[in-house]
């Protein structure tokens, strides 16, 4: 494997650090886009693209004067700004001048450069490439290979594109890790709801994981992927990989076929990817464990900033600040709160139309003595005071009760008299997008709607 910087100049990486790196990475996107189905274009016409692409960005002329010290003359148009770089990205051997036609200047990227150049637009793309059927594409080689009598480039075929799976698994779960990290983040309910649907659910969901357990499925190819590499790993095939690896190095300048490196080189492969599908149970196991976290906390929060209104967390705020400095007086003072029979005179509590009877139970006496019994005794009034209004038997029964006896219905198709019945929709979409038996689904149908005094998107429940 040869030194990268023996490959690349010196000041080949001091665009990306500039001041200025936004208008380089401009200029190459520009300067790629010509090159589109050709192999080198004209100066003057590369000058008068960056021209106009320079005036619809509206880009200034200060700061690039003062980084380019070489320069005798003020830039003041955007035609001398466009020679001005271009000369900096041939100083930095970002781009090549080349004298073709006439000995007319001819733009051109280096190899090397090409390919960064590449990369940096894959990454700056909004939505990552299409999924393609990477494992199905592993089986395919590495059984080719066998019946063509071509093994090696059957193994060197599959080894690329494990590697290829490899790198999308690990992209995969730090896109993961990102949204689940995201979630202690001051993120808005609708926030969240875009991060979750946008986020996680396309970008994650449908394009990686699961086609990889459903289309490309990992679990149905690798018992044939494994058998087949128990077959590469035959002494006599292995002979064969060898010859054909030396013939393959005849014409190669820089390295020699030597039977032990080349053996070396192809037990390598061999061991890789039999170590990667062995394993790969593994690296899901620790996928779903993560997007299982997400879920619950995300869905958790999401519950949390629905139920809550802001005057009652300010207070409740003040109060743990308070618990805080003085963590001896905790159930006693919890107690104290709970005395007070309203936080604001605009609460957004109702009372419930239907009351449990206590008349023929004993009340329950708080006692300010702070031992073991009594809190424990104050614990259990505090849990039944939390409010189930919101609970997933209530949404489940909300959204049956909504369907009727229909098989499914919109999001428009059903009135929303008051903010319980927003809520309980907004629980049964998120319900209805996770496995959970429900009941239902739900299928989103690509735009928002408005129904009552609240905009929401145009969804569809369908009973299971």
């Amino acid at each position: 494997m040869r030194n990268v910087f023996e490959i690349v100049p010196t000041d080949f990486f001091k665009i990306l650090t500039s001041k200025n790196k936004f208008l380089y990475i401009e200029t190459l996107f520009c300067i790629d886009d010509l090159l589109l189905g050709a192999i080198y274009v004209s100066r003057d016409q590369v000058v008068e693209s960056l021209r106009q692409r320079y005036e619809k960005l509206e880009v200034g002329f200060d700061d690039f004067e003062d980084e380019s010290e070489h320069l005798e003359i003020a830039i003041n148009t955007y035609q001398k700004l466009a020679q001005s770089v271009l000369r900096e990205l041939q100083r930095k051997g970002w781009i090549q001048i080349l004298y073709e036609e006439g000995y007319i200047e001819q733009v051109s990227f280096p190899s090397y450069a090409n390919r960064f150049v590449q990369v940096m637009k894959e990454l700056a793309r909004d939505s990552g490439a299409s999924f393609t059927r990477i494992v199905f594409s592993t089986y395919s080689s590495l059984k080719t290979g066998l019946e063509t009598g071509n093994e090696l480039q059957g193994l060197e075929a599959s080894w690329q594109t494990t590697q290829e799976l490899q790198r999308l698994i690990q992209n995969a779960y730090y896109d993961l890790s990102k949204v689940y990290t995201s979630v202690v983040e001051e993120l808005s309910t609708n926030e969240l709801l875009v991060q979750h649907f946008e986020v996680y659910k396309q970008s994650i969901i449908d394009r990686v994981l699961f086609p990889l357990k459903t289309s490309d499925s990992i679990l149905r190819y690798k018992k044939p992927i494994l058998d087949l590499l128990e077959r590469y790993d035959d002494q006599d095939v292995m002979a064969k990989m060898v010859q054909q690896y030396q013939n393959k190095l005849d014409h190669s300048s820089d390295e020699t076929g030597d039977t032990l490196k080349a053996e070396k080189k192809l037990q390598k492969y061999i061991n890789g990817l039999l170590d990667f599908y062995g394993d790969i149970s593994q690296l899901f196991d620790v996928i779903d464990s993560k997007k299982e976290e997400y879920t619950a906390k995300s869905i958790g929060k999401i519950q949390y900033q629905l139920r809550s209104d802001y005057l009652l967390k300010n207070k409740i705020d003040c109060l743990i600040s308070y618990l805080k400095k003085k963590p001896n007086s905790y159930m006693s003072d919890l107690c104290n709160l709970i005395n007070f029979e309203s936080v604001s005179e605009k609460s957004f509590y109702k009372k419930p139309t239907k009351k449990e009877n206590f008349s023929g139970k004993q009340r329950l006496k708080i006692s300010s003595s702070k031992n073991k019994q009594a809190d424990e005794a104050q614990i259990a009034m505090l849990k039944k005071l939390v409010n189930p209004k919101f609970s997933s038997k209530n949404v489940d029964q909300f959204v049956k009760r909504v369907l009727g006896d229909r098989d499914s219905i919109s999001s428009e198709q059903f009135s929303l008299t008051d903010y319980d019945s927003f809520i309980l929709t907004i629980m049964g979409a998120i319900r209805g997008y996770e496995e959970n038996n429900s009941g239902y689904w739900i299928e989103f149908l690509g735009k928002s709607v408005v129904n009552g005094n609240y905009i929401l998107p145009l969804f569809a429940f369908i009973r299971e």
